[in-house]
């Protein structure tokens, strides 16, 4: 596991099972030597290795969050504030292997620092993506689910909710989020539960 990880860290498991996949969102100058990103873990053998690695643009680290595989064989994550796919495939050894060439597929694009598309998850088939859209400028939240096949966004919750930790039902027939918005009198966060 990289040292001293900050931030907001996602794991997942492989589609077979044989790795467990993490993020380390850190790209502070301090870790300037260090990789970030998305990782992967052999669990047989705890071998570790990026799946996708930070990079240095217009004078600051970004690296790809936030993420979620699909059962169809796409990583759908977060990058400065975009939602992207892009396609995966298991290696001869059962290893999720993201090749470094490959197509990125813009899903949901913001305009940070304003609006920005976050926590992408996949449903259980694969065929919808459900992702938080925010615009501060607005003050406005957003649970938006994109529809594959259509190719279609649907709007689910709007308003005055803060929609996070964003999870479906196994046969993929719902969808249960958090929200975390501020109480009326500005005084913490409520967590209920959709």
């Amino acid at each position: 596991r990289p040292e001293d990880p900050n931030g907001e860290e996602i794991l997942v498991w492989s589609p077979n099972g044989k790795e467990i996949l993490f993020t380390d969102n850190d790209v502070s100058d301090a870790r300037k030597d260090q990789d970030s990103g998305i990782y992967a873990v052999e669990v047989a053998t705890g071998n570790l290795r990026t799946l996708m690695g930070r990079e240095f643009v217009d004078g600051i680290w970004i690296a790809p969050s936030r993420f979620s595989i699909s059962p169809l064989g796409l990583l759908a994550f977060e990058y400065i504030g975009d939602i992207y796919t892009v396609e995966f495939l298991l290696d001869e050894n059962g290893l999720v292997q993201v090749d470094p060439q490959a197509e990125w597929i813009a899903i949901a694009i913001g305009d940070p620092p304003e609006e920005l598309n976050e926590w992408p998850v996949w449903s259980p088939d694969g065929t919808y993506l459900a992702f938080r859209s925010r615009d501060v400028s607005v003050d406005l939240e957003q649970l938006i689910i994109y529809d594959m096949v259509l190719d279609e966004f649907i709007t689910v919750v709007q308003g005055d909710v803060y929609p996070h930790q964003v999870t479906w039902s196994p046969d993929g027939s719902e969808i249960g989020f958090l929200d975390g918005s501020v109480t009326a009198n500005g005084k913490g966060a409520t967590l209920d539960i959709y």
